[in-house]
């Protein structure tokens, strides 16, 4: 299509999922297609859709059939505004979604049942959402400027959010290993995440409520400048004001 106002979006493989982004038009919304993946024993084709000739009920998920291309089971509701991201588990039990409601919720694919009560927590936009390999978290990115982890079997959050971007964090990704988190954001930056580092560290500055004041610094960390080790907190007493924040 070369349509004016019209965006074409490559093919993007993650792991054994096919993300096709299809089309963005502008003041019509958005499409997502997914295609299952493999060891889900069957191909579905998934859409959380935007635009009006594809939906014209905010909030709702469908399941496609691929050889057939028609609607699995029924539109799977829930969310009360727009659907941004869909993805499926590992193996495709369950789909996540997550929405302009600022929620996420989990389905069994095979019932379209709710997996749990919808998972809350974010104060934005909830843009994307992304299972780790093992199929034990969840992550999302929210508008809210954080990354959230999750406990699947639970839908309770896992440490506190992620915090470092300035704007929407818009999309989160799992390595294979799900050693690192990787998100990409409105303020033109990527950043790679320690999942259980981070969650451990913005639990601890919680706590604290302070960075090291320089007294504290001379007495542990001795031969280094100065670091802000809670990168999200202020300089502490005597320090410089304007002293970096440590690098993880």
């Amino acid at each position: 299509m070369t349509d004016a106002g019209v965006s074409r979006f490559k093919l993007m493989v993650v792991s054994d999922l096919q993300l096709l982004q299809l089309t963005l038009q502008r003041g019509a919304g958005r499409f997502a297609a997914i295609v299952g993946p493999s060891g889900s024993g069957k191909s579905s084709l998934l859409h959380a859709g935007l635009l009006p000739r594809l939906q014209r009920q905010p909030g709702t998920v469908r399941l496609w059939d691929l050889p057939t291309g028609r609607p699995h089971g029924r539109p799977l509701i829930g969310h009360t505004n727009w659907v941004y991201s869909v993805a499926f588990s590992p193996y495709g039990k369950l789909l996540a979604s997550s929405s302009k409601d600022q929620t996420i919720r989990l389905r069994d694919v095979a019932t379209g049942r709710a997996h749990g009560p919808p998972i809350t927590g974010h104060t934005g936009e909830v843009w994307d959402v992304a299972f780790s390999h093992d199929g034990r978290r969840l992550a999302s990115a929210s508008a809210d400027q954080t990354v959230r982890l999750w406990d699947v079997a639970t839908s309770q959050a896992v440490g506190q959010p992620l915090t470092g971007h300035t704007g929407t964090v818009a999309a989160v990704a799992f390595s294979r290993g799900d050693d690192r988190l990787a998100t990409a954001s409105w303020d033109h930056t990527a950043r790679l995440w320690n999942p259980g580092f981070h969650a451990w560290l913005a639990y601890g500055c919680k706590i604290v409520g302070r960075n090291l004041s320089s007294a504290d610094w001379n007495q542990f960390v001795r031969g280094r400048p100065y670091e802000r080790t809670c990168p999200d907190l202020p300089s502490g007493a005597d320090a410089p004001i304007r002293a970096p924040a440590a690098p993880y």
